[in-house]
């Protein structure tokens, strides 16, 4: 197999990671949104703190397997973009889009989110049961 092919083909497998990265990102949103929704939507489901804290409750398992399956995409992801880079020395490609990726800030921003879904949700929803028992 020669470089030019080995380049091909590394860009293709960062490129399906790449497309993974995204769909957890977009499960993400919709469960999150989804979340969101039915707390803040929801008189029903907000009768009293027990089911807020519930709802809250499972998301955090989801965003807990969700977070490990983000940060595990983007390290192969890195690792994927220093093949790429390492590829491209050796055949004098001009492939300037495969940077590192900056792990520690995906962790920090997905953590920061999930803390203001919880609670901006759980506040909202206490702030609905506290008035509504007025």
């Amino acid at each position: 197999m020669d470089n030019l092919e080995l380049v091909l083909n590394a860009v293709s497998v960062y490129q399906a990671q790449i497309d993974q990265v995204d769909k957890i990102w977009n499960y993400f949103s919709v469960v999150s949104l989804t979340v969101v929704g039915i707390i803040l939507n929801s008189d029903k489901a907000v009768r009293t703190m027990k089911e807020p804290l519930v709802i809250i409750a499972a998301y955090l398992i989801f965003c807990i397997n969700n977070h490990l399956a983000l940060v595990k995409f983007h390290k192969q992801l890195d690792q994927l973009g220093a093949l790429v880079a390492s590829l491209k020395v050796n055949t004098g490609d001009k492939l300037t889009t495969f940077g590192k990726q900056d792990i520690d800030w995906t962790q920090e921003s997905h953590i920061l989110f999930i803390i203001a879904v919880c609670a901006g949700s759980l506040l909202t929803a206490w702030i609905r049961i506290k008035n509504h028992k007025k």
